[in-house]
């Protein structure tokens, strides 16, 4: 699909041609300090039928002023919230303890390798228009920098003057990135302990806008060959660029896709496989102003990161 599109040089590889996007988000899994690491296969992997029991969401890093920031999407942080009152619940029920211990709480971690770096931070909502009820799907929140340095990110600088969109050109498209669930894979590990490793892969969808606002992205294309995968899930909060070949910005954020594979229901409008992705525009003033109100005196919480130590046992 990329010939027919104007992919900015920018974003993509100049050798191998392969899409750079991933260089600007992680995948956050919901879990405990010790989840990936001790969780079982079955948790990890989605299955035919369901996703996996260990979700994860996209992170994306942004700049502005120096300081690192991290955006997903709103009801990424909701599903963190839903899980934490459940354990709230139960600790109440059966220890009469009212202050969960930090420890005991589900939190956002990004596994990479033998470490689940923890993104210790207060996430903050987007604010939105109280009498309708409409809020922005954005989630905001400090991102200590050295967990770009350990994972081999960097943010996009957010200017307060972004590029003008030159959506007349022609070309003009979106570019989609994150971590679905789907795309979780069990390897065997390198290491002597013979330990597995939980691989996590990037997918990165191309195609042009069908909605392009001040509130709301989409993306959408009927594509000819079948992917290896269907559901997107896991891609939420991950970025979406335009670009056209003589430049390219960050746009928005993905919040929801519908399935890549054609099913037979009443929405089926084509018949084959399509890209149809939703996103959350990024105004630039609200993300700042945001930023500056409620951001710029946050304290970071207390750090869960975890490194898992095997000792290389020497057979006699």
């Amino acid at each position: 699909m990329k010939e027919h599109l104007k992919i900015h040089d920018n974003l993509i590889e100049s050798t191998s041609n392969d899409f750079l996007t991933w260089k600007f988000c992680a995948p956050i899994f919901i879990t405990n300090q010790f989840g990936t690491f001790f969780d079982q296969d079955a948790d990890l992997l989605s299955s035919e039928n369901s996703l996996p029991k260990t979700r994860n969401g996209t992170l994306t890093f942004i700049e502005h002023e120096k300081k690192v920031y991290g955006i997903t999407c709103r009801h990424v942080i909701d599903q963190l919230d839903k899980a934490n009152a459940i354990i709230k619940k139960n600790f109440r029920e059966k220890h009469k303890i009212d202050n969960v211990p930090l420890e005991a709480l589900f939190h956002l971690f990004i596994p990479n390798q033998l470490k689940q770096l923890h993104v210790a931070s207060h996430f903050i909502n987007i604010p939105g228009d109280e009498f309708t009820g409409e809020y922005p799907d954005i989630s905001i929140a400090q991102i200590n920098p050295n967990i770009l340095k350990e994972i081999g990110r960097e943010p996009i600088a957010l200017s307060e003057t972004p590029n003008i969109i030159t959506q007349n050109q022609p070309g003009f498209c979106g570019i989609a990135t994150g971590y679905p669930e789907q795309k979780r894979n069990i390897k065997p590990s390198n290491s002597k302990q013979g330990l597995n490793d939980l691989a996590i892969s990037v997918m990165v969808a191309c195609a042009p806008f069908n909605i392009f606002n001040d509130r709301s992205i989409q993306l959408f294309a009927e594509i000819e060959d079948d992917p290896d995968l269907d559901n997107l899930s896991g891609m939420s909060g991950g970025p979406i660029f335009w670009s056209t070949q003589n430049d390219w910005g960050f746009a928005g954020i993905m919040t929801k896709a519908r399935d890549i594979k054609s099913k037979t229901n009443y929405e089926t409008i084509v018949q084959g496989p399509t890209i149809w992705i939703d996103g959350e525009k990024i105004n630039h003033d609200i993300i700042i102003k945001c930023i500056e109100t409620y951001l710029s005196k946050d304290k970071q919480i207390k750090d869960l990161t975890k490194t898992l130590y095997i000792p290389d046992i020497k057979q006699n």
